[in-house]
């Protein structure tokens, strides 16, 4: 009784003991009331499922009250999840009802699997300045973080071709624009020599050290991520 809230308890048991001698509640058929009295014993193992069942809904809690994407936290909180259904089955205080969590470890494993079939997991965690790498690379075994760390790889530089090919046309462009208004001959020579310069300069630029910059930078306590990358969209644009 005491897992569960003392007046939730009381109540329930004094309506099964007054219900059927009321007038104002209706009678049932070929059953009583009293026929449902919890006994101490219900309300201890009541008790346990409650504590059973808070895992994932405090799982579920965290994910409702995120205003922002939510697909990084999908792995930390099923490793979470997972650890303290474990924990659980390891104590005789739940003894009684291991064969029930062992059947939501199943099931959580099975979610798991589904995960290990997309790379969108890793690289939300890669790309949330407030983990990156840490944790991958703390929790998960070797050959799982490598092959996370290809696909964000991969993810890259298939944004990169992209992103460096529109840049340079942007460039070229604005080389052969007309001379900055208000300036002379000599104007028009230096705005085309600085741009051919920038265009040299994104031609040469290795994409990949973008990348690298951003995983060696110090992690940030950041809440609103897409705020963030907003923030940092000219120091990181391939990222971004």
């Amino acid at each position: 009784m005491s897992l569960i809230m003392p007046w939730l308890g009381m109540a329930v048991d004094k309506f099964c003991l007054v219900a059927d001698s009321s007038s104002k509640v209706p009678k049932l058929k070929k059953k009583k009331y009293a026929d449902y009295t919890v006994s101490p014993e219900e309300w201890e193992m009541l008790g346990l499922i409650r504590e059973v069942l808070r895992e994932p809904r405090d799982a579920q809690s965290s994910f409702s009250s995120e205003s922002g994407p939510t697909v990084w936290r999908v792995v930390p909180t099923l490793e979470l999840l997972q650890d303290h259904w474990e924990t659980l089955t390891k104590m005789k205080k739940f003894e009684r009802l291991k064969p029930a969590i062992e059947k939501g470890l199943q099931k959580l494993h099975k979610y798991y699997t589904l995960i290990d079939q997309s790379n969108v997991y890793f690289i939300a965690l890669a790309l949330d300045p407030k983990w990156k790498l840490e944790y991958t690379s703390m929790k998960w075994d070797s050959e799982y973080y490598k092959m996370g760390l290809d696909a964000l790889q991969n993810a890259f530089d298939k944004y990169a071709v992209r992103v460096v090919a529109s840049e340079v046309a942007e460039v070229q462009q604005a080389a052969h624009e007309s001379p900055v208004k208000g300036g002379g001959y000599g104007d028009a020579m230096v705005h085309k020599a600085v741009n051919a310069h920038r265009e040299r300069e994104k031609c040469g630029r290795n994409p990949h050290q973008e990348l690298q910059d951003y995983l060696d930078s110090p992690l940030e306590d950041v809440v609103y991520r897409v705020k963030w990358w907003g923030h940092h969209s000219t120091q990181y644009p391939i990222c971004m």
